[in-house]
């Protein structure tokens, strides 16, 4: 039977668009395969590195017991909410780019996790709606929301404090959390002195501009107050003649 076509398509040439069916990559784990759709340079660069990029935070993240809650603040395209949850253990994954959100839903719906949930919005000292300017490049880390917020500025996003989020009982509490988000470290903390301060909370990594020594102070005079030692930094050798070279990975973890 010949396919009817409605009037309004009738004449038209079908334009050239890109496949929905992404490229789609197997990562080989100790605990299992995580699949990763690709679309674009940079999320390809992230799944490729994904063992010599950030070795630490995997090892930080394997430390992890099964019944932890693992914050990922800046989660991206879901490289280590993925490995958590593979891990076994339950991930609360934060990502506020609209082309990056796109893609980390796409890999937990890849890889039908359970024990995964994504939340499409930004983390700060407040809770508002703000304007902002994201990078469109899929998988990138330039996404940040700025300190001074333009009016201009095209998207509109919603803000929330750690603290708010856990009154509100929209997320687990989080026994470790990780921070990567390019920018506005100390207002993320700033936004989360109560949950801080309470022993469920085990450990933060934060990756931070080790040359921005305001920024790093503000944190671990917080972090310090709140019962927590002297952080570990570490940055690999592979980014010591480039870009990468002054940030670095803070895990901080309770005293």
């Amino acid at each position: 039977m010949k396919e009817h076509k409605p009037n309004f398509v009738a004449g038209l040439e079908i334009l050239p668009f890109q496949d929905e069916n992404l490229p789609i990559h197997e990562v080989i784990t100790v605990k299992g395969l995580i699949k990763f759709a690709m679309y674009g340079k940079t999320s390809e660069f992230r799944v490729r590195t994904f063992f010599t990029k950030e070795p630490e935070t995997l090892a930080w993240i394997d430390s992890f017991s099964n019944d932890d809650v693992f914050w990922d603040i800046g989660a991206n395209i879901g490289c280590y909410s993925l490995y958590a949850a593979r891990n076994g253990i339950q991930v609360c994954a934060f990502e506020p780019s609209p082309v990056n959100f796109w893609l980390l839903s796409k890999n937990i719906g890849l890889n039908k996790f359970g024990n995964i949930v994504s939340y499409p919005f930004a983390l700060s000292n407040e809770n508002s709606i703000v304007r902002w300017d994201p990078n469109s490049s899929p998988g990138s880390a330039d996404n940040q929301l700025s300190e001074t917020k333009q009016a201009t500025d095209p998207t509109a996003i919603q803000v929330y404090s750690i603290d708010q989020l856990i009154a509100m009982n929209a997320a687990p509490f989080p026994t470790h959390i990780k921070i990567d988000v390019d920018g506005i470290e100390p207002l993320i903390v700033a936004g989360a002195i109560n949950t801080l301060a309470d022993n469920r909370l085990q450990s933060l990594m934060i990756e931070a501009n080790e040359n921005d020594l305001d920024r790093l102070s503000q944190i671990k005079a917080v972090l310090k107050g709140k019962g927590f030692k002297d952080p570990i930094s570490r940055h690999e050798p592979y980014f010591d003649e480039n870009y990468y070279l002054p940030y670095a990975n803070f895990l901080f973890r309770r005293e």
